[in-house]
């Protein structure tokens, strides 16, 4: 597959977040090529039939942070049932996407593409008590079966094979044996069906990549930054469309005038040297 493969971006998003969803709507979602990509932000509506308003698609589900796993899985039982894609791409709302360099993400290559993989932190067990909430003992059993699994937030590529797989496992099973956190599930699920995780590192751009002047950044071919919020991510985008605009074009017309004039020499000189 290769950059005009039919994708479905969800980005992840609530009603609480709303001035996130702005700055992405007018920093690099504006970028994205519309003839093959579409994008939709994902917030939960609970009670309520899913359904697309504008660039929102509102789903049966909690709009909390613990309800994200079943989010995700109502926007793939979505997409499967009533979107045209190739692959599907989920990210964050404060995640800023480099959109020249993600398009050219190989995501073609496998079923599910990742920025990185981490080892699961007994940090997390900490912070659920702390929340007042229980740790079960199937979330032990589900995390062996995962092992490692991406950061979510970054983003990740899920083909049309992959997505069908994560929707029977959810048909035939309940998410609630796995820790509420979408990346862990979603990778435990993949696995489960025989479907390992690609590693791409220009999907991993972490915040403190963000502090870097964005050429540099530019240049190690980040197609992700996470977390960005709603500030650094204008400053990030503009000071991206600076580098494009005013050095990296400007850069590129120079180099093909110098070409340029060094073929009519040449082809002067020859016609001196046959006169």
């Amino acid at each position: 597959m290769g950059s005009t493969s039919r994708i479905v971006v969800g980005i992840l998003s609530c009603t609480k977040t709303i001035d996130r969803k702005r700055t992405v709507e007018t920093t690099w979602l504006r970028d994205l090529p519309k003839e093959h990509v579409t994008a939709y932000f994902l917030v939960g509506r609970p009670g309520h039939p899913a359904e697309i308003i504008g660039n929102t698609l509102y789903l049966d589900c909690p709009d909390t942070y613990l309800g994200l796993p079943k989010k995700v899985v109502a926007f793939l039982e979505y997409a499967q049932t009533n979107l045209a894609f190739d692959y599907v791409f989920k990210c964050d709302d404060d995640t800023y996407v480099d959109v020249g360099n993600w398009l050219g993400v190989p995501y073609g290559d496998g079923d599910f593409t990742v920025g990185q993989l981490m080892k699961y932190d007994i940090g997390y067990q900490t912070w659920m008590r702390q929340k007042g909430l229980e740790w079960k003992p199937s979330f032990d059993e589900f995390l062996r079966m995962t092992g490692q699994f991406p950061c979510g937030g970054e983003g990740y590529f899920l083909s049309r094979r992959a997505v069908g797989a994560v929707v029977e496992w959810c048909r035939l099973n309940s998410i609630d044996v796995c820790p509420p956190s979408e990346d862990i599930l979603i990778t435990g699920i993949l696995k489960a069906s025989g479907i390992e995780a690609k590693v791409v590192p220009a999907l991993a751009g972490q915040r403190q990549d963000a502090l870097l002047p964005w050429s540099v950044a530019r240049n190690l071919g980040f197609a992700t930054i996470h977390p960005v919020g709603p500030s650094r991510m204008r400053t990030i985008h503009w000071r991206n469309r600076w580098w494009v605009n005013f050095v990296h074009v400007p850069m590129q017309l120079a180099s093909l005038a110098n070409r340029t004039l060094k073929a009519w020499r040449q082809r002067l000189g020859t016609r001196r040297s046959t006169g």
